[in-house]
């Protein structure tokens, strides 16, 4: 295994239903050997994620680019399980 492997992707779909928008964005982040896969769900104003290590076998996989459509399948079952939280805004205040 290669001990200075970097790899970053991310990929977000968007869908609009009923004027309302459906964000699904996936993630991979690898670096020295190790790795992290993360969903994030934002469906209007509410916000689920889930975070997963990817296994020894996934990290190799993705070094020689290797095709894999289940990648994510738990990391979207743990968002649909979750509770999801409000994502509040950030305003500036105001001085008078």
């Amino acid at each position: 295994m290669v001990s200075h492997f970097s790899y970053n992707s991310e990929q977000t779909h968007s869908t609009y239903v009923n004027g309302q928008l459906t964000e699904v964005t996936e993630s991979t982040k690898i670096r020295n050997g190790k790795g992290v896969k993360t969903v994030k769900k934002r469906n209007g104003n509410s916000l689920v994620s889930k975070t997963l290590p990817l296994t020894s076998t996934e990290v190799k996989n993705i070094q020689t680019r290797k095709f894999m459509p289940s990648l994510f399948a738990e990391c979207h079952k743990g968002c649909d399980n979750k509770k999801t939280r409000k994502v509040t805004r950030r305003t500036k205040k105001s001085t008078k």
